[in-house]
């Protein structure tokens, strides 16, 4: 084999999104027995610097800002995350819902524990129907807690009777429908990561799921030079967006990448 014409690729498909990573120098020998899946530089840095969880008055002005990008680092790859499972699971019944407190709570252990409550009361509502979900929560100016939830496949409930199940306090919900032409997913996941952003730590969930949601399908190939060109090519035709960056390998070498994002057409996941 010439590994001098092999190319690493990646491919996820979520719904109706279609992405590709290219890669463009030629894969090492040593790799085909270990083939890293991360696309960012930040996860590689994020991968490589372990250092013991202090709190921030404890650590030098470098290891502040070293944490404060592993935070960023994540919250941006958990974006991303959430984007690609709520394309996998979405449908025309999927719902947007909003759970407020009528209290004033703050403390997230105490509005997260009656969150676990309201699935149980749903749950039973829903009388074994199964229940898809995907939430994070969100601190108001004040401080308030209160929480943003995609249901999936979920049923007509009034806003009356559903608010009842809640009993902390007020609702909003609306049904939101997919759309292979605009990416539900990015959408809602940049308002969740809006939601976070800055008031995230560590201990607590940037988001939650139930375990019943379809994950969307991962696959790496090695491809040869004529395919890298080829695939290249149909992707320049098809693509809906597109970009080009640097990727550093867990050896240091830093490579170019060119990423390709696709609506999949309803019927044909190969377009």
């Amino acid at each position: 084999m010439n590994y001098n014409e092999i190319f690493k690729s990646k491919e996820i498909i979520s719904g109706y999104v279609r992405e590709v990573w290219i890669y463009g120098d030629p894969a090492l020998q040593n790799e085909f027995d270990d083939f890293d899946m991360q696309n960012e530089i930040d996860d590689f840095m994020t991968r490589k610097r372990i250092v013991h969880r202090r709190d921030r008055g404890e650590m030098t002005q470098e290891e502040v800002l070293e944490s404060e990008s592993r935070r960023l680092s994540y919250l941006k790859n958990s974006r991303h995350t959430i984007s690609r499972i709520i394309n996998s699971n979405s449908n025309e019944n999927t719902k947007f819902l909003t759970l407020t407190f009528e209290d004033d709570i703050r403390d997230y252990k105490i509005a997260n524990n009656k969150l676990d409550v309201f699935w149980k009361r749903l749950r039973r509502y829903l009388n074994g129907k199964l229940l898809k979900y995907l939430w994070t929560w969100e601190l108001t100016k004040k401080g308030r807690v209160h929480f943003h939830v995609v249901l999936f496949d979920f049923p007509f409930i009034k806003k009356k009777v559903l608010e009842k199940i809640w009993g902390n306090g007020f609702i909003h919900i609306k049904r939101i429908i997919p759309n292979s032409e605009h990416h539900l997913g990015r959408y809602i996941s940049k308002y969740f990561l809006k939601a976070t952003s800055g008031r995230f730590e560590y201990k607590q969930k940037l988001y939650a799921k139930s375990q019943n949601l379809t994950l969307p399908v991962e696959k790496k190939t090695y491809i040869s030079l004529e395919e890298k060109t080829r695939l290249e090519k149909q992707l320049d035709l098809i693509s809906s967006y597109k970009n080009e960056y640097y990727h550093v390998d867990p050896d240091g070498l830093v490579r170019p990448v060119k990423y390709f994002l696709v609506n999949i057409e309803r019927g044909n996941p190969y377009v």
